[in-house]
């Protein structure tokens, strides 16, 4: 199956049900194109969509969807929404971050763990950015230190450095065999952003195209592969 994905959140449907809604120029690439046949299941912890030619009254196990047009909405692509009493049989509830990994033809949606973030691996580096950081103390300008062993990284924030501990603050890191990164503003928004590349990537094992998951606590923050088996998938 391949590697693509997509990070959302249960919304709120109408009547109180819960509402998921995928969109993304990836749905047509994955034939999701306005009309198409999609068959939903429930199924623990999320809901699978498949491509159908028909709809099969031998098989009503979950429910049937048409993907609207688009025809006279100022919208670049399609959307896939499904809503209703069903979605109770998957005991996610509103609020709550979903992960979804698609193929062509199939789309399966799985809880995400909260106070974590899926990243793609580009250019053999770890980019991290958004909100999140501010939320668990990375700012911009903030000193961390980072351990690298096989499988993780461990960020931890020593804050805004002042400039006469700073040369303290490498020998430290230098004599523990971590790396000194320093968050910034990211180009195009106030939100804080990082990469970390280089031997500190090559010791985790990680390399492009790898997904990772970061789990983030207060001035902590620690890298994984993500296992797909884990979440369900």
């Amino acid at each position: 199956m391949s590697m693509n994905i997509q990070l959302l959140k249960v919304t709120n449907g109408d009547k109180g049900n819960i509402r998921i809604c995928l969109s993304g120029q990836w749905l047509p690439e994955m034939g999701f194109i306005p009309h198409a046949l999609v068959r939903a299941v429930p199924e623990p912890g999320g809901v699978t969509f498949m491509l159908c030619d028909d709809q099969s009254p031998q098989d009503p196990e979950g429910r049937f969807i048409w993907i609207p047009s688009t025809n006279g909405r100022k919208v670049k692509c399609p959307v896939l929404v499904t809503k209703g009493k069903y979605l109770n049989e998957t005991g996610i509830n509103y609020g709550e971050p979903l992960i979804a990994r698609y193929s062509p033809g199939f789309i399966r949606i799985r809880r995400f763990p909260v106070k974590a973030k899926a990243i793609m691996m580009t250019d053999n580096q770890v980019k991290l950015s958004g909100g999140w950081l501010a939320e668990c103390g990375f700012l911009p300008d903030t000193v961390a230190l980072a351990l690298s062993e096989p499988g993780r990284i461990v960020v931890k924030s020593h804050g805004v450095v002042d400039p006469s501990n700073y040369a303290g603050l490498v020998r430290f890191a230098r004599q523990n065999k971590m790396k000194l990164i320093q968050f910034h503003h990211n180009a195009n928004s106030k939100a804080p952003g990082v990469s970390i590349f280089g031997s500190c990537v090559d010791k985790a094992g990680f390399s492009s195209g790898d997904v990772l998951i970061a789990h983030y606590e207060h001035d902590l923050i620690v890298i994984q592969k993500l296992d797909f088996n884990e979440l369900g998938f």
